[in-house]
């Protein structure tokens, strides 16, 4: 069953939301508002039964596949990075600063195997609208998937081609 981030949720008067304490100015802030979520969460929606458990959210699964891909970082860095990031949360869709990870590190093969080399391109396709040709490449070129260093230049290029 396809697990969606609710879109107007119970607020919780004993903690603070990270859109209270993040810059709004901050690079993925912009993105994140920038994106369609809901437009994402209808594409892949096809690769969801209807039954059984709710999944992980697609936002979720969907932005931490890209900040993993752009980034260059493995599956447990990735995760380990967005429980000290509250900007790689946010950007993932959380409301409050989370302790806990999303999901096991084992789940982006599963959502990967989930959703297919045609729902990868979808992803490819958002990443490529959002950051331009390296943000392409940073999904297609699997020889250069395990650099653990990639230039800050390439990095600030990826966030100069975000239009707002």
């Amino acid at each position: 069953m396809l697990g969606k981030t609710e879109k107007n949720p119970q607020l919780d008067l004993l903690k603070v939301q990270l859109v209270h304490f993040i810059n709004p100015k901050h690079e993925l802030s912009k993105l994140a508002s920038k994106i369609n979520w809901e437009s994402v969460e209808k594409d892949l929606a096809v690769y969801y039964s209807p039954k059984g458990a709710p999944s992980i959210p697609v936002r979720t699964m969907v932005g931490l596949t890209i900040l993993k891909q752009v980034f260059r970082y493995g599956e447990k860095n990735t995760i380990q990075h967005w429980l000290e990031n509250p900007y790689w949360q946010h950007f993932c869709g959380e409301i409050y600063f989370q302790h806990d990870p999303p999901f096991h590190f084992h789940d982006f093969s599963a959502f990967r195997k989930r959703i297919g080399p045609e729902g990868y391109s979808k992803i490819i396709k958002l990443a490529s609208e959002i950051f331009g040709k390296e943000g392409e490449r940073a999904f297609r070129s699997k020889r250069e998937k395990y650099r653990s260093v990639i230039a800050d230049g390439v990095l600030k290029r990826m966030f100069s081609r975000i239009r707002f």
